[in-house]
């Protein structure tokens, strides 16, 4: 059942916060999200066993701080991952390498989002609406819950070190690291590539 952000929500919200700092004044504006509070506790279980393609964790990877990052989405199910860069760490640019993520697959292959809660997130609305997609929203200062992502954004950060800019990375090389991470075998799904399990679930529906 979706619930609005609002006060029952606060006390859970993936931007609430006991710390000081965040309720200057002025920071509470900064720290709503701007859409439907849908917590990661109300995650179908299908969802949590990763039953099905189409369901992703989403985060970026920072590079030089104030510059380009990557925003990445990795599906739960597959492992299969998609990596763009943003020219800022900011929710337009992130929204738009979103967009244009999630536009070169098939729209039954996208259902819902778990992103990071970090405030590039803050206004996915959009991203909801135009992708018809439910959005989950993990607790705070809980990478766990975003496991997937987070160990492959390890393995991306092999490619492009922390603090090192993204804007002497083209294109071509971000493209590079997502053609190996899709053909590396992963020990939980037995092995196989996220490609190739990819492959093989597509070709079972056809």
């Amino acid at each position: 059942m979706k619930q609005r952000y609002g006060d029952k929500a606060k006390a859970t919200s993936p931007w609430a916060s006991t710390s000081p700092r965040n309720h200057r004044a002025g920071d509470r504006k900064h720290w709503e999200p701007k859409v439907d509070y849908i917590s990661i506790h109300e995650r179908p279980t299908f969802i949590n066993k990763r039953k099905r393609i189409g369901d992703w964790e989403l985060d970026t990877v920072q590079g030089k701080v104030g510059g380009e990052v990557l925003v990445t989405a990795v599906d739960r199910l597959t492992r299969y991952v998609l990596i763009t860069k943003a020219a800022r760490k900011d929710s337009e640019s992130v929204n738009n390498a979103l967009l244009k993520m999630f536009l070169q697959i098939p729209k039954e292959f996208v259902h819902s989002i778990t992103p990071n809660h970090g405030t590039e997130f803050l206004k996915l609305g959009s991203i909801r609406d135009d992708l018809d997609v439910t959005i989950y929203w993990p607790d705070p200062y809980s990478p766990e819950q975003l496991g997937t992502n987070e160990n492959t954004n390890s393995l991306i950060r092999g490619y492009f070190p922390k603090n090192q800019s993204l804007s002497l990375q083209t294109v071509e090389e971000v493209k590079r690291c997502q053609w190996k991470l899709k053909h590396r075998p992963k020990r939980a799904p037995g092995y196989r590539t996220p490609a190739k399990i990819l492959f093989d679930k597509v070709l079972h529906l056809v």
